[in-house]
Parts: structure tokens; sequence; C-alpha cells
């Protein structure tokens, strides 16, 4: 599982691994104003789909097309995070 943190901006809001926490605060395009909120996901698509219901944005919808993980065979998305959620990062 991955921590992950949702930032109020200017502008709206980031979502970012907690793994790239010091990059994404150092980024000066971005002004930070408060943390919102932190969870854990097993993948980048279960962490865009957890914010999304939580700030009301509706469902989210996944790059690109769902193919069987070749370590386990469960299904993850190869264009988006690549990651699945039983074997990690896989592309």
């Amino acid at each position: 599982m991955t921590k992950y943190e949702v930032w109020e901006t200017d502008d709206g809001c980031v979502l970012f691994g907690s793994e790239n926490r010091e990059k994404a605060l150092a980024n000066p395009a971005i002004k930070f104003v408060k943390l919102l909120y932190e969870f854990e996901a097993a993948t980048g698509e279960e962490a865009a789909a957890i914010h999304n219901l939580r700030m009301g944005f509706g469902a989210y919808t996944p790059v690109g097309e769902p193919e069987r993980c070749p370590k386990c065979r469960t299904w993850f998305y190869p264009e988006g995070s690549g990651q699945c959620w039983r074997c990690g990062q896989i592309c």
C-alpha cells in the first residue's frame, strides 16, 4: 500500500504519493495552502477513485484498457499507473 496526500492549492487541489512529497512541495509553480487529507491505496487508479469520491468529482475513469497481470492474472491498467494491486509496479 502507498500513502497518498491531497493538498489544497491556489488553483484547486493536487494528489500525489507521499514518496513524492519533497519534490511536489518544492515545485515553485504550485502554491500549497494546506493538507486536506491522507489515505492509503494499492494503485494509482484506486487513489484517484478515492480522491474523486471524496471531492465529489464523480466516478474516476482509468487510462487505457484493463489487462491481466502477467504475474498473478488479476486486472490492472498498464497504460495508467502500470501497478497491480497484488504485485506492485509491473510496467
